[in-house]
């Protein structure tokens, strides 16, 4: 075995950012669904995806964006009239995916976390930051 490791700064900054990786990663959720509807033709889960969609054509960004694309409130209505449950469950689906107003504090942290272990990594390898004006 190594009695004497090559470059310990290095080895400490993959070490940190391995856990910090694995610390961000999302928990899995998991659940039972059925295989088939539970009377032919009949969706059980159309009134849900209905209430999700309706849910998300209510708020403020997605109504600015819809307008900005030519539809209006009540074109979007006759259309959601108009599409089939499974149209309409996977819009539902997809409606789970949009941004709930969040990102930006989590990016920059994100970004102060990266910063802050670069110059973590630059102290352990005794280097200094020096910064010269022109």
């Amino acid at each position: 075995m190594l009695r004497k490791m090559v470059c310990p700064p290095l080895a400490l900054a993959v070490a940190i950012w391995f856990t910090w990786f694995f610390y961000l990663n999302g928990v899995a959720d998991a659940a039972l669904s059925p295989s088939k509807t539970l009377t032919p033709g009949v969706d059980f889960h159309s009134s849900e995806d209905l209430a999700k969609v309706k849910n998300l054509l209510e708020r403020k960004e997605v109504r600015e964006k819809l307008i900005a694309f030519g539809m209006q409130p009540d074109e979007v209505e006759e259309k959601l009239v108009q599409m089939s449950p499974d149209q309409v469950h996977l819009l539902a689906q997809m409606s789970d995916r949009v941004a709930m107003g969040g990102g930006v504090l989590e990016a920059i942290i994100a970004l102060l976390v990266i910063a802050l272990l670069v110059v973590l990594i630059i102290k352990v390898m005794d280097k200094e930051i020096i910064i010269r004006s022109k």
